[in-house]
């Protein structure tokens, strides 16, 4: 191994090269010359002595080698000389040149987006307190996964207490808010109360939802929302009197009650809600075009945390035993349900959730 020292002295060997095979070149002749000398007073030609003086010296080439071997670090003076001749040969071929940098930018970036694509799909765990502990209620079909419930399914899943520590139902959207005389359209979700309590993620102004605000009416403050905090910036440039203030949305009043840290977009990769609303809103929101309550209306997502101590056999074993009790819930055709749950399941949604995950994780991951 190199003493730390003599590593120190031939690495600043690499940044005065030049000097050094000046020093070099200026002590060889030196020396060279000195034996010449000495070889001429034995009486011989001066041929003959440089020869002589040559040959005792084994060659200055090679002479130089050796104490660059000693004095430097021969593996990184011919990496900088590879450099130096590639720039020269790309420096002379421009058009090479060109190909061979778009190439390396076009396969650097195709990487850095699918990585990216991954981590944002696949590895990324949502900003949630113990996100390791959530899954999407789901199943399989004959016609294919079924991610979608009903409110009355989501109903049943709630009160499966022995399963679950808790369960919320969400439903993304598009809101018509009124900040003109035109209708503004804002990317929103429906939430049940349980929504935040479950996610366990804290305001950073004002309140979060409740199940006291989950009512067909609203709560106590009536019909009330949280907004993002992108959006609370944008919209509203951080104003921190938005608490309370009154927006018009669907034509129906809605008082704003809190605004959630900027990390947090929900549980839906890819999509980023700047209104949360309270689930049992949306009779009053949509007003005739509401189905929420429709008994064969599958359009909510349904997540939900394991109750704890719960083992992952214990938990399956749980799901297997009260499927069945789903076939009430399915559409029935002359006695026969149309749509036949043929798996329990519930998904790790610790990544959150996504429909690009289904369709691409697998290809992306092998």
């Amino acid at each position: 191994m190199i003493p730390l020292r003599v590593l120190l002295q031939r690495l600043r060997g690499l940044f005065r090269q030049g000097a050094m095979e000046h020093d070099l070149d200026g002590e060889l002749q030196f020396h060279l010359q000195m034996e010449i000398g000495e070889n001429l007073r034995k009486g011989v030609t001066p041929q003959q002595a440089r020869l002589a003086a040559l040959r005792r010296f084994g060659g200055i080439a090679r002479t130089k080698e050796t104490y660059r071997e000693t004095h430097a670090l021969p593996a990184i003076e011919i990496l900088f000389q590879d450099l130096r001749y590639g720039l020269r040969v790309l420096r002379r071929n421009l058009g090479f040149t060109a190909v061979a940098v778009l190439s390396l930018a076009l396969g650097i970036g195709a990487n850095t987006a699918i990585f990216t694509l991954i981590r944002a799909l696949i590895l990324k765990p949502l900003p949630v307190a113990n996100p390791q502990e959530l899954v999407q209620i789901r199943q399989e079909t004959p016609r294919g996964p079924l991610n979608k419930r009903t409110y009355d399914t989501f109903q049943f899943f709630r009160e499966r207490s022995e399963l679950f520590s808790s369960v919320f139902a969400q439903e993304n959207t598009r809101f018509n808010v009124e900040f003109g005389e035109q209708p503004t359209p804002i990317e929103g979700v429906y939430v049940s109360g349980e929504y935040f309590p479950t996610l366990g993620v804290a305001p950073v102004l004002g309140r979060s939802l409740t199940t006291a605000d989950d009512q067909e009416s609203g709560g106590a403050d009536g019909p009330v929302a949280v907004i993002s905090y992108a959006f609370w910036i944008g919209r509203f440039a951080g104003d921190r009197a938005i608490l309370g203030r009154t927006l018009a949305i669907q034509g129906a009043p809605v008082r704003i009650v809190g605004v959630m840290p900027p990390s947090f977009f929900g549980v839906d990769v890819g999509k980023s809600p700047n209104l949360f609303i309270p689930l049992r809103l949306e009779p009053m929101l949509q007003k005739a075009s509401s189905n929420l309550h429709g008994k064969f209306v599958w359009r909510l997502d349904v997540l939900a945390r394991k109750k704890p101590g719960l083992t992952d056999s214990a938990f399956r074993s749980g799901l297997l035993a009260v499927w069945p009790r789903l076939n009430d819930f399915f559409p029935r055709r002359k006695g026969q349900t149309v749509i036949q749950p043929s798996s329990a399941g519930a998904a790790d949604a610790s990544n959150g959730i996504s429909d690009l995950r289904t369709k691409f994780s697998n290809p992306l991951s092998s």
